[in-house]
């Protein structure tokens, strides 16, 4: 493809010594059987986890590095998409089984491209889900087989971090780093505050959504004040589901490293 690998500093230049080369066959449980197929959690509703891959632009080149899986939590029964809030009331069980599902889901794609091999691709995974021992080692087992489908390593995007106490994330982001080339956390609000917290954290960069349905003007302000406040953080800063070209140039302009373009 032509793309410069990914590295911690700016995710672009030569490889360094990344922590992906560890020997995960001997430092992780047994690989387990993902299935993503539908299935019912504890509220009694059963849902399905379905998935697109967005690519992932570097933004001073506009080089694509990699794809995102992009997820999306449904019932199955009228294809009501459940909020981040929704999600995160579920069981500890249940959303490790999403976070399994995604990755399955994920390995699908890859699987699908025939032969092709993408640089990296990020995958979502809950706190909630790497904050326990089982959940960790399922989440790094199963990353492991992602990783196998891909050139330079998996970004893992840790999920639902608003709020949580930085001693416990710090804790869940240094056990996921030796398996993966980067750990991004995903925040669903750009509160300064929320930002702010993450300070000392481990993480090596900081993404958000970008805010659907609304006007040019808004978004451009959201972007700045977000962007901003993050980059006073982490170095890096993305910025997921851009509606185009232009605006994930106009995050670049206000300092963000990387944005993907939604596809969904």
């Amino acid at each position: 493809m032509g793309v410069e690998p990914a590295t911690p500093d700016g995710w672009t230049g030569s490889q360094q010594a990344a922590p992906a080369e560890l020997d995960l066959a001997a430092s992780t449980p047994r690989r387990p059987m993902l299935d993503s197929a539908p299935f019912t959690p504890t509220d009694g509703v059963p849902i399905r986890v379905s998935c697109v891959m967005e690519p992932l632009y570097e933004l001073q080149r506009f080089n694509l590095i990699g794809f995102r899986i992009a997820r999306r939590v449904v019932r199955v029964h009228s294809g009501e998409q459940l909020r981040h809030d929704h999600i995160a009331n579920l069981s500890r069980a249940d959303i490790l089984r999403i976070d399994l599902a995604t990755i399955a889901r994920g390995l699908d794609r890859l699987k699908a491209e025939d032969g092709a091999r993408h640089p990296s691709v990020i995958i979502p995974v809950s706190y909630t889900s790497l904050s326990s021992q089982r959940g960790r080692d399922e989440i790094i087992a199963a990353l492991a087989q992602v990783r196998d489908r891909v050139d330079k390593g998996v970004i893992c995007e840790i999920c639902d971090i608003d709020g949580v106490p930085q001693v416990g994330l710090l804790a869940a982001v240094s056990m996921i780093r030796p398996f993966v080339l980067l750990v991004v956390g995903r925040l669903n609000t750009a509160s300064p505050t929320a930002i702010a917290a993450l300070r000392g954290s481990g993480l090596q960069a900081i993404a958000f959504e970008c805010p659907a349905d609304q006007p040019d003007a808004a978004v451009a302000e959201w972007a700045k004040l977000a962007i901003g406040a993050a980059r006073r953080v982490v170095r890096s800063v993305l910025i997921y589901r851009a509606n185009s070209a232009a605006s994930a140039a106009l995050a670049r302009q206000l300092g963000a490293s990387h944005a993907t373009i939604q596809m969904i």
